[in-house]
């Protein structure tokens, strides 16, 4: 089958979000041996490996829509794919309104204008929320991750949402099943110069409000012999650097900025704890399942899909409220706890898998 994988924004070298989840459904249809390609703009010339990624520079207002309608329909019926999986409701209803005889299928990631409330940003939102429903009423089927996002589909779109269909994203195998050597453990020490006293704590986030990181650092505050790596990019990245200097926690955290799926493995595998810090909107956890996939404990905030990935996978801690007391009683529970790593890996990988995921999206 010839599937067209289209999205607002994919860029490897700032994973997150939707970007992420549309690149791997894209790399696991190819491998089943699917004709895949991916339309999308990107702030940077790296492209996701073995697929037909068309990109083109990233623009905002209404040269940025042009240019998005001028590439979309080129490649569009150059390509002429038999499907189209849609992951933002901009490019999605551009291309319902630009191709309606192509079967198009959606995959809700959350509401935009949720994301647009929590970004303090509320210009063009009422169009935002018309093109959100014309993409979902126009889906021959709509696809949710978790019953969290089918709550909110429910707020938001609510005739749609009965008929959506969950099916959770996945985790490939490998890299990630690999359990950590003794070795990995020392060179991931020695590479980050981490004190061999200290515990290693790790995040991998995007660096903007929601996912928490600034509640996360606040919290570094008050431990003991922890060393944190932060993985991930984002506005707020300069932000957090000084923030972590004023609290004069700057020897105790290290900014990796954007790391290489291979080497954030090695990372997880290393680490005593992953932190998952959560603010809201947290409709899946696809952090959370990489983690613990790795064989790393996760704490995370009660928001959002995680709770069912940790307690479904009985892999780490849930602190009782998004407050620095908790989280931080939570962080100390889970690197006091006994993991078995191994069973733990295992029984994600048992439960989240992308080609089972993608199987799911084209049947």
């Amino acid at each position: 089958m010839k599937i067209a994988i289209i999205s607002d924004f994919i860029d490897p070298a700032e994973w997150g979000g939707a970007a992420k989840v549309a690149a791997e459904q894209a790399k696991s249809l190819y491998s089943l041996g699917h004709t895949v390609i991916v339309i999308s703009p990107s702030f940077s010339n790296v492209k996701i490996p073995d697929i037909e990624h068309v990109q083109w520079q990233y623009r905002r207002g209404i040269i940025g829509i042009l240019k998005f309608r001028k590439e979309l329909k080129h490649h569009t019926k150059i390509f002429s794919p038999d499907l189209a999986i849609l992951h933002q409701p901009f490019s999605g209803s551009l291309f319902q309104l630009l191709f309606p005889k192509i079967r198009s299928r959606y995959f809700f990631h959350s509401s935009w204008v949720d994301e647009m409330v929590s970004l303090k940003s509320t210009k063009g939102i009422a169009i935002k929320g018309l093109l959100e429903k014309y993409v979902l009423t126009h889906s021959e089927k709509i696809f949710i991750a978790s019953p969290f996002t089918k709550s909110v589909l429910q707020r938001r779109v609510p005739e749609v949402a009965s008929n959506a269909i969950e099916n959770p994203l996945g985790v490939h195998s490998p890299p990630f099943n690999r359990i950590s050597s003794e070795s990995n453990r020392n060179q991931i020490r020695s590479i980050y110069n981490i004190p061999n006293d200290d515990k290693i704590v790790s995040i991998f986030r995007r660096l903007i409000p929601r996912t928490g990181v600034d509640l996360f650092l606040n919290v570094l505050v008050k431990c003991q012999n922890i060393t944190a790596l932060i993985g991930g990019m984002g506005y707020m990245k300069d932000q957090l650097k000084q923030q972590a200097i004023n609290l004069g926690i700057g020897k105790k955290v290290r900014f990796l900025d954007y790391v290489e799926e291979n080497q954030m493995v090695k990372i997880l595998q290393a680490s005593d704890a992953a932190i998952v810090p959560s603010l809201e909107l947290e409709g899946f956890g696809l952090s959370t399942v990489e983690a613990m996939v790795c064989g790393c404990p996760v704490v995370a905030t009660p928001v959002g899909n995680n709770i069912n990935l940790i307690r479904s996978c009985n892999g780490g801690v849930i602190s009782e409220s998004i407050n620095e007391i908790d989280i931080l009683k939570a962080l100390n529970s889970c690197l006091n706890a006994h993991w078995d790593r191994h069973l733990l890996s295992q029984k994600v990988l048992e439960c989240y898998n992308w080609d089972r995921h993608v199987k799911k999206m084209i049947e």
